[in-house]
């Protein structure tokens, strides 16, 4: 199973797979010097996926406007500790999007905070 690197104590699955494999959804683990895969239980099986598509979106235009969804799939809030951290990786594993809002009253019927 291919999980995200950054919560090796609580795993999400991570879809998708390499250019090698011609994935549509690229992900992999420590491109490059500054990524570095975490130590995580010996006794799981799988790997960290450490790198891969950030930002992913679907758009249609329609008579009544746009039609909109996305993920930003490391997440919103770059702090660990914030309960929010990985909920948008979670929509990935699951392989669902959140809705792009475009009126005034949605958005604000959406705000957090």
């Amino acid at each position: 199973m291919q999980c995200d690197g950054r919560t090796v104590d609580d795993p999400l699955p991570i879809p998708g797979g390499s250019n090698r494999e011609g994935a549509a959804s690229i992900v992999g683990c420590c491109s490059g010097a500054n990524t570095l895969g975490p130590v995580g239980d010996p006794d799981v099986p799988g790997y960290p996926v450490t790198f891969g598509n950030s930002f992913v979106m679907t758009l249609e235009f329609t008579a009544d406007g746009p039609v909109a969804e996305a993920v930003l799939t490391y997440g919103q809030p770059d702090d660990p500790d914030n309960p929010g951290f990985t909920s948008q990786t979670a929509l990935v594993s699951a392989m669902e999007f959140r809705p792009i809002l475009f009126d005034a009253d949605s958005i604000a019927a959406a705000a957090v905070g």
